[in-house]
């Protein structure tokens, strides 16, 4: 799955996301450690949240925290204008790291995880200022994470989008009815902030970007 819609986590959640990243993709023969890009429209890493649970988990992960924290790097994107940018500066990176790899070590592959928080203000940013050039820069930045995850010769890229659950009521609201389908307690469906044909950010990214 190249991109996906998550809700929005809790610095604790996120925490154990990323550890959960890491236990999965621990470097095999032939794998890097793999590395995660954590996209935000603020400073808002939970390094200290992140650090404690590394603390706690050395262990199960078999690899340093500082050899995590090595291969996580934050990224401040404002408003589109930055995202794009920084997307772009990723793309330039796996390239440079890819003809790297052909000549030290042509058999090794890499994992590179974006967490993207945050979009729903980015977008917002952009939309006040232009709102053609806001959705023509969403695209942009969508399209080319997809094909960079596409791209088999770059490695293995997956994009996990985090926003709050109004951003995406429809597939929201898909989702509870799936989970009170599995339950002996329904759960009640939430007032829908659904109007006409539109889209809200989250569902038009799941309509037309998710697998």
């Amino acid at each position: 799955m190249y991109i996906r819609v998550l809700e929005k986590l809790t610095d604790t959640a996120l925490s154990a996301h990323l550890i959960s990243i890491y236990r999965d993709y621990l470097p095999t023969q032939g794998t890097s450690l793999p590395k995660v890009v954590y996209i935000d429209c603020k400073n808002s890493f939970p390094i200290r949240t992140f650090h404690a649970h590394l603390a706690t988990a050395p262990s199960a992960l078999s690899v340093t925290s500082e050899q995590i924290m090595e291969n996580v790097r934050v990224v401040v994107c404002l408003d589109l204008t930055e995202l794009r940018k920084a997307i772009q500066t990723l793309s330039h990176s796996l390239a440079v790291e890819r003809a790297s790899s052909k000549e030290t070590d042509p058999s090794s592959t890499s994992t590179t995880f974006v967490i993207l928080c945050g979009l729903d203000a980015m977008y917002r940013a952009t939309h006040l200022v232009d709102h053609l050039l806001a959705h023509q820069q969403l695209n942009d930045s969508l399209l080319r994470l997809r094909i960079l995850a596409a791209e088999q010769e770059s490695g293995a890229l997956q994009t996990d989008i985090l926003l709050p659950r109004a951003e995406f009521p429809r597939a929201a609201s898909t989702l509870l009815y799936k989970e009170a389908s599995n339950s002996t307690h329904p759960i009640k469906k939430p007032r829908s902030s659904w109007y006409g044909s539109g889209n809200m950010l989250g569902d038009y990214i799941i309509k037309f970007y998710t697998d």
